[in-house]
C-alpha cells in the first residue's frame, strides 16, 4: 500500500531510489542463501524421479507439459513485446529530460523513474490520473459493485453476515447461494483495509474447498489493502482479480477436495481472474455501481474514454518485465546449478534498463521460492488463456447466459478436468493466442 503509490507519486528522484531499493533488496543476503539452497534440493528430487530438471518435473503436468513448449511461448512473447518495450522507455526518457530540463542526451531513465514517468506520461497525454478515480470509488461500494456484478453474471447471491467474527472487526463475513434455488454454495471472508503487522499486497486463500461427496462447502479469504477514501481504477481491477480467484474457489461443485476451486493446473490458474480485470473499463458494468450507491456520482464518460486509452501505454514495459520474470525462473530451475544472484544479474543486466549493481531482487522473489517454482511463466501463459475467454463476452459483459454457462463449463468443475477441455468446452474450439496479440 506504500511502495506503489511513492514509486508512481513522488517528486523526488531520491526518495523514489530509497523505497526502491529497500523493496528491491528484501530478504537479502540470508535469503539468496536460502533461494540457492531450494534450487538445488528441488533439482535433486527431480533427479528422484528421472526428470533432468526442476522444471522438467514441474510442468509436465502443466498446460504447457515442457520446458521446451514454455520457451517457445516465452520466445514468441518477446517478439511481440521487445519493440513496444523500447518505445515506451523512449517515451518515458523524454519525460524525464523535459521534466527536469536536461538535454535528452544526458538524461539516463533509473529503475526507480519507470513508474513515476508512466503516471507522469499517461496524466500529460491522456489526462489521466487514477487518484481521481477514488472519488466515484468509496472501498465498501466498490465491494458490493463487484459482488453484484458477479451476482448479474453468473447467477449468486452474496448476503453478508452480521457478527459474524474472523481474525479482525474489519473482515466481513458473505455467504453465497445460488439465486435460483436458494441453495448455499459457500462463504467468503474480506479484508479490506491496510493495518500494521498485516499481509501488505493482495491475495486470496481457500480456506475451505468444496466436495459433494463429503458435502463440504466451500469457504475464501480475500485480502487486500485499499485506501479508506476510494479506489483507484487501477485498484478496482485488482479487486476484480481476486474476487475472480474467491469466486473460483465458492462456485466449485467438486466430488473432491483435491480437485476443488482454483486447485487447477498452475499455469490457469489465474486465467479466471485475469479475464475479469477487462470488465472495469465497460461502461455498462460500471452503471451497476447505481444500483449498490445512488449517492455515487458516475464516472464520467470522457474519464473512462481517457483512462481505457492510458491504459495501452506501458504494456510493453510490463509484459517485457513479467517476460524477464518468466525466463529467469525457468533458467533457476533448469538442468545446470546457477547461482540466483548472478544468473539474475547476467538476464537482466541484458534488458534495455540494465541492471543496478548491489541490487538483490532474487531475495524477495517469493513466487519461485514457493508454488510458482518453474512455473512464473503461468501469469503470461494463462493471460493469453484469459484474454481468449473474455472473447465470449465481445457482445455483452453482462450477458448471463454466457455467463451461466462459464459458471457451469469452467468455474464449477474446478480441477477436475483438464484446463484444455474446460476451454473448449466453454468457447467450442481449442484456446490460442489470436486475441491476447491482437490486444
Amino acid at each position: 500500500p506504500t511502495y506503489g503509490p511513492v514509486l508512481q507519486l513522488a517528486e523526488q528522484a531520491s526518495t523514489r531510489e530509497r523505497m526502491w531499493r529497500a523493496k528491491i533488496n528484501e530478504g537479502g543476503a540470508p535469503n539468496l542463501k536460502l533461494l540457492a539452497e531450494i534450487t538445488r534440493l528441488r533439482q535433486e528430487y527431480a533427479r528422484l524421479f528421472g526428470a533432468d530438471s526442476w522444471a522438467a518435473f514441474a510442468t509436465r503436468r502443466r498446460m504447457a507439459e515442457s520446458p521446451a513448449r514454455v520457451e517457445a511461448f516465452l520466445a514468441e512473447v518477446k517478439a511481440a513485446v521487445q519493440d513496444r518495450e523500447r518505445q515506451e522507455l523512449d517515451i518515458l526518457r523524454q519525460a524525464k529530460a523535459a521534466h527536469l530540463g536536461r538535454p535528452l542526451a544526458e538524461t539516463t531513465l533509473d529503475r526507480w523513474d519507470v513508474g513515476f514517468y508512466t503516471e507522469r506520461v499517461r496524466r500529460e497525454r491522456y489526462a489521466v490520473d487514477q487518484e481521481a478515480f477514488r472519488a466515484y470509488f468509496p472501498p465498501q461500494e466498490s465491494l458490493q459493485f463487484v459482488l453484484r456484478l458477479v451476482e448479474r453474471l453468473m447467477g449468486v447471491r452474496y448476503q453478508r453476515v452480521e457478527g459474524a467474527t474472523a481474525w479482525h472487526p474489519d473482515v466481513q463475513t458473505y455467504a453465497v447461494s445460488d439465486a435460483a434455488s436458494g441453495a448455499p454454495l459457500g462463504r467468503m471472508l474480506v479484508d479490506l483495509y491496510p493495518r500494521e503487522g498485516k499481509y501488505n499486497h493482495a491475495a486470496v486463500w481457500g480456506l475451505r474447498s468444496a466436495s459433494t461427496a463429503l458435502q463440504r462447502q466451500p469457504e475464501a479469504a480475500l485480502v487486500v489493502n485499499f485506501n479508506r477514501q476510494g479506489l483507484t481504477l487501477d485498484e478496482m481491477e485488482t479487486l476484480l482479480h481476486e474476487l475472480g480467484h474467491a469466486v473460483h474457489n465458492n462456485l466449485s461443485t467438486v466430488r473432491h477436495v483435491q480437485q476443488a476451486g482454483t486447485r487447477v493446473l498452475l499455469d490457469f490458474v489465474e486465467a479466471p481472474s485475469q479475464m475479469l480485470e477487462d470488465w472495469v473499463y465497460d461502461r455498462r458494468v460500471l452503471a451497476l455501481m447505481a444500483e449498490v450507491c445512488p449517492a455515487c456520482k458516475p464516472v464520467p464518460d470522457a474519464l473512462l474514454d481517457q483512462a481505457v486509452a492510458a491504459r495501452r501505454f506501458g504494456q510493453g514495459i510490463f509484459h517485457a518485465r513479467q517476460h524477464l520474470y518468466a525466463s529467469y525462473d525457468l533458467a533457476l530451475y533448469g538442468a545446470g546449478p546457477q547461482d540466483p544472484l548472478a544468473l539474475w544479474s547476467r538476464m537482466e543486466g541484458a534488458t534495455p534498463l540494465g541492471t543496478v549493481a548491489g541490487t538483490m531482487f532474487p531475495a524477495g522473489f517469493s513466487h519461485i521460492a514457493g508454488g510458482y517454482s518453474a512455473g512464473y511463466y503461468g501469469y503470461l501463459w494463462s493471460l493469453v488463456v484469459a484474454t481468449d475467454l473474455r472473447t465470449a463476452f465481445a457482445a455483452d459483459k453482462l450477458d448471463a447466459a454466457v455467463g451461466r454457462r462459464y459458471r457451469d463449463t469452467v468455474l464449477a468443475q474446478g480441477g477436475q478436468r483438464p484446463p484444455q477441455q474446460l476451454v473448449r468446452d466453454f468457447l467450442g474450439r481449442d484456446f490460442n493466442a489470436k486475441a491476447f496479440y491482437a490486444e
